[in-house]
């Protein structure tokens, strides 16, 4: 997978001698587009569910939301939509939260 945007927080042991990231990411963030929207929304979150992602954002500039999805034992323990007037807010990094107005405000 080669996910939009990712947070690694298990660097050690996990990057090859090129460089190449080979662990799993705390947190995934993938921007929808019609191209990927189907992978997106069905393959990864299954992939991620089930590998041990801990929190995967999927960024919908069409209906201009931002779901978040929280795993817990490889299955889903908490699902957010996040619509402009809301803050998008991680489960697992405090302090870590984004205004959905900001996201989509300046979206041609």
């Amino acid at each position: 997978m080669q996910p939009d945007l990712l947070a690694a927080c298990d660097l050690k042991n996990n990057v090859t001698e090129k460089g190449r990231y080979m662990g799993t990411p705390a947190l995934v963030i993938e921007v929808l587009s019609d191209s990927t929207r189907t992978k997106d929304l069905v393959t990864k979150l299954n992939t991620y569910t089930t590998s041990d992602v801990k929190e995967y954002w999927i960024i919908d500039q069409k209906q201009e939301m931002i779901a978040i999805y929280s795993f817990k034992d490889y299955e889903v323990d908490i699902y957010i939509s996040c619509r402009n007037g809301d803050t998008a807010q991680s489960y697992i990094f405090d302090g870590l939260s984004v205004d959905v107005n900001e996201i989509f405000e300046n979206l041609i």
